[in-house]
This record gives structure tokens, sequence and C-alpha cells, in this order.
């Protein structure tokens, strides 16, 4: 089968939850023989040569102008290496819609992962709200399938396209088990070294909320790896400004050292206000650190690896609120027994479910309905 896949970022050492996951899932497809390519935005770093190398992949840079690709690249491509079927990655993304609508003209079945993208609607980001009924909308409703990273972002997708007939199917996140494989928990509950890893988004990841908690827990110590996100740089740049003595703010970590830190942590908390499951938490369950997180706080908003967690008993889910939330890690943590429990029941949901071959399978598996319910 020949496959592309649309949305990665140039490098698979990028702090990008879904960058990683489409490498990921790349990768395994074309280790099982499929032909599979890239398509990217920017010139691919040294990394990612060495990384499509190991395995067969194809590294097409297609730089999007004026929030399009250009139509004539992209006809080109398809005269050269026409692909089967395209997966599309990640919503709000301008380019897509052009490439869209140049698949729908050639014949060419596509399958949208939007990665939790619909799974909010804040009333005050007027803009989006209007680019997901006026363009999302569409672009869904012709894909051949879609895909979830959990269960309950069903729901999101058919509040925007609910008379959609064509496959939906959750398949989850894979985390990247080269890395993991050889790294168990090992960590101390009673230290109570928190940890946190991914952007420093203030409002989507709940920093605010993550400095609250610890502001409220002294005897608690949180370290947050990651970036800064451009959007939310003044409200990040405050809260340093009054940051407790307990919290500290450090660079991005990846390879060996990230699963180094995650096993020796005490547990591995996020606080997002909405999100699909996060790769982070992923991996946490993985290595088998207890996991702390906390639930949507609006119905129209969602974080998917709570559902997932609270349905399944894989970990401590916390009200959104600082001070309850506070007190309900306190409690948890002074009687550890439960966190220790569900995080041995989260790492065997984990070991089960987030492998890149199982994604890369489970995807393959969608791929090959889409182009049944085609004929």
């Amino acid at each position: 089968m020949r496959l592309w896949h649309v949305g990665a970022r140039p490098s698979p050492e990028a702090v990008d939850g879904v960058g990683m996951v489409v490498w990921q899932v790349a990768r395994e497809q074309a280790l099982l023989g499929h032909e599979v390519a890239l398509i990217l935005d920017e010139e691919p770093d040294e990394a990612a040569r060495a990384f499509a190398s190991g395995c067969g992949l194809d590294l097409i840079t297609l730089p999007p102008r004026l929030l399009r690709y250009s139509p004539a690249k992209v006809r080109g491509l398809l005269k050269t290496a026409r692909p089967d079927l395209v997966h599309m990655h990640k919503t709000f993304v301008p380019q897509q819609l052009s490439l869209t609508r140049l698949l729908v003209k050639q014949g060419i079945p596509y399958v949208i992962t939007p990665h939790g993208g619909v799974n909010h609607r804040r009333s005050r980001n007027l803009k989006k709200t209007a680019y997901t009924w006026l363009i999302e909308r569409a672009r869904f409703a012709r894909a051949a399938a879609i895909t979830t990273v959990a269960p309950l972002e069903e729901v999101a997708v058919r509040r925007v396209v609910p008379d959609f007939a064509r496959t939906v199917r959750w398949v989850p996140n894979p985390v990247d088990t080269r890395l993991l494989d050889g790294h168990e928990w090992h960590g101390d509950l009673a230290a109570k070294t928190m940890m946190y890893l991914g952007r420093f988004h203030v409002i989507n990841k709940g920093i605010d909320t993550l400095v609250e908690i610890s502001r409220s827990l002294p005897q608690t110590t949180l370290d947050l790896y990651g970036t800064p996100h451009p959007q939310t740089a003044k409200l990040l740049a405050g809260i340093k400004s009054t940051l407790p003595a307990n919290v500290r703010f450090n660079g991005p970590v990846s390879g060996p050292e990230k699963a180094r830190l995650l096993a020796a942590s005490s547990l591995y908390i996020q606080t997002s206000r909405w999100e699909g499951f996060s790769i982070s938490v992923a991996e946490a369950m993985y290595v088998g650190v207890p996991c702390v997180v906390c639930d949507t706080p609006h119905p129209s908003q969602m974080v998917h690896h709570a559902e997932v967690m609270k349905e399944r008993g894989l970990g401590l889910v916390l009200p959104t609120a600082p001070g309850p939330a506070a007190e309900m890690l306190a409690a948890s943590l002074d009687e550890p027994s439960e966190m220790i429990r569900s995080a041995e029941r989260a790492r065997d949901f984990a070991r089960r479910n987030f492998s890149p071959k199982a994604a890369a399978l489970g995807y393959l598996e969608v791929y090959e309905e889409s182009f049944a319910s085609s004929l």
C-alpha cells in the first residue's frame, strides 16, 4: 500500500505529541512493508533523515505558501508518487484544506485523525469556531474514515459531522517503545517528586493550575520540562515572577534522559484543560509511573486521557479547582496504596495498547475498511 502521512513536524525529536505519533506510526507501517511517505512543511533535519533511512521512509518537503500547498507541486507529486491513501493529522491547518480539494478531484481517499482538535468549543475563540463549521466540517464529511485518540472523542467528531456514515474508530496513540523498554518505575512516592513533560502552553496545558496545586503542597517538588508557547508567553512570565520555591521550569528532555527521569520520579502530573490522549501521560503509564491528571472543566471541553483513566482506574483524576485538587492529591500521597495499584493497571493497559506496531496495524485496518466502503 502506498501511503502519505501529513501533519508531522520536520524532526522526530520536536516537542510535539502529534508529530511523535505520526513518525512512530509511519515507521512501523514502512517496516511492515508498505511504501510510506511523510509530507513535511519544512526541510527535515539530520535526526529526521537518520530516522527515515533506518526504516525506508520517504520524506517529501512541500512548503505551504499563503496558507496552502502549491496545486502545481501537489499535482506533480500525485503523478510521480501517487498514494493509495492519504492520512491527515491535526485540525486548523489551512494547507490541508487545499490538499483535500486536490485529493477529491483525483479520487484519492483520505483519513483524518484530529488528535483532539475538535474536542473543545471555546465561545471566546470565534475564529476557531467559525473555521470548524465553515471549513473543517466539509473536510471531515468527505473523509473515507475518521480516527480518534480516545473513545469519547467520537462525541466531539459527531458534533461536527452528525450524519457521517463511514468508519469512526478509536486507535490509541503509540509511545516510543524503543526508548522506554528497559525502564521501569523505581521512584519513591514518599519523596513526593512530581514531573511534567510538554509545551508550556499555560491555558491548554493548565500550567497555572499545576503551579497553584504545587504552591499549596510545599512538601512536594515539581519539575516541568518543555518549551514556552508563544501564544501564552506573557502569562508564563507572570507565573514565573511569583513562582513558589518547590517549582522549577526546565528545558525539554528527550531520549534516554527523558525515560530515566520518568522512571525516577514519584509521579507524573498533567492538568490540561483540554487534550486528546497526551503522549507524555501514555509514556508515564507505559513505564509504570503513577499518573495524576485533571478532569474536564466544562462539558464542551474534553480531556480524553482523564476519561480513560477514570473509567479504567488507571490513575488519580483531580478536580480542576487548585484548592480541592491539592487536598485530594495530598490525601492520596499520605495513603499511596491505591496510586500504586492504579499505576500497575495503567502499565498493563499501556503495554497492551500503546505500541507503535499496534497503532500501525489499527490504522491499516481502518484503511482497508475505507477501500472496501468505496467500492
